[in-house]
């Protein structure tokens, strides 16, 4: 077996503090990412037992140089949408994980696998801590891979479970009854899961409906539907809740895709919004446009 520490460039001071949602959201992304929304909760694996939390994804393996370079990712050139795509994840979080809640991090795949650390350096005569990994690679490989993280409580274990409900898939407990999905994206009726306080909301709107942009949770909804529009560039590396007018854009975009029959389920949802935001054709934010479009809809029904 061979091992070797690797700097990252990163020093421990850089001034990023992601709380324990974002941490464990970046960390969750890397699996997230590596299969298709339709097997996550088939394939995706965790326990939690003596403070230590582990998530492991069988048959699915990477190289550990992906990890390395702060703009480096496995989707760089893949043509799917993902729900982020910077690369720089499992480094900041690890960042954060280490400096600020003293958690240990091990992660593993295939042939390797390595341990966050940190070690000292000099700077212009300065000691400075940096971000490292003690990377160990070994002649046997393991078809999987997994994160472990010790020095969890269990208060950060109900936050893991609820970043979780942030990422579309369709056994999530958000979603009640499918009214509309395909390639582009999805409807869902809300269940009756809480809308925990710790995932995305726009204040306006209250805790009510969801929207789910590039396959995770940026907003909410007036209304009792969850929204899923999969093509969505995103441009916002912190993934912010978005602005009022994006959440009615996106359900314009979602509005040309969905059949006669799917449009008058939504129609149905929105009854409360049929008269109220009908004002001049420059409020942004009004729900008029897309409950024409509803209206307007010829597409062929498909189920």
């Amino acid at each position: 077996m061979e091992n070797k520490i690797i700097p990252l460039n990163i020093i421990f001071t850089y001034p990023v503090h992601w709380k324990t949602f974002q941490i464990f959201r970046d960390y969750i992304q890397n699996f997230y990412d590596s299969v298709p929304c339709d097997q996550w909760y088939e394939r995706f694996h965790y326990e939690f037992h003596d403070n230590t939390l582990s998530m492991r994804i069988e048959d699915q393996t990477f190289n550990y140089e992906w990890l390395l370079h702060i703009g480096a990712s496995t989707k760089t050139n893949s043509d799917q949408k993902h729900a982020g795509y910077f690369g720089e994840g499992f480094k900041i979080a690890s960042l954060c994980a280490l400096r600020d809640k003293h958690w240990e991090i091990r992660m593993s795949s295939g042939n390797w696998s390595l341990r966050v650390i940190h070690t000292d350096h000099v700077i212009d005569g300065k000691n400075v801590q940096m971000l490292a990994y003690d990377l160990t690679e070994s002649e046997i490989s393991i078809p999987k891979s997994e994160l472990i993280l010790q020095g969890l409580s269990n208060e950060d274990f109900n936050i893991f479970k609820i970043a979780l409900k942030s990422f579309y898939y369709p056994e999530n407990e958000l979603l009640g009854e499918k009214i509309w999905e395909d390639n582009r994206g999805a409807i869902y009726t809300r269940s009756n899961e809480a809308y925990d306080s710790s995932l995305p909301y726009n204040e306006e709107y209250g805790r009510k409906g969801i929207i789910f942009c590039g396959f995770q949770i940026r907003g909410s909804l007036p209304f009792d539907l969850v929204v899923c529009l999969h093509d969505f560039k995103q441009d916002d590396r912190e993934r912010k809740n978005l602005f009022l007018m994006d959440t009615v854009t996106v359900l314009k975009v979602i509005a040309m895709y969905l059949s006669p029959k799917a449009s008058m389920k939504v129609l149905e949802k929105m009854r409360r919004k049929w008269i109220t935001n009908i004002k001049d054709e420059f409020d942004f934010y009004s729900w008029a446009p897309v409950i024409e479009k509803l209206i307007l809809t010829k597409n062929t029904p498909t189920y």
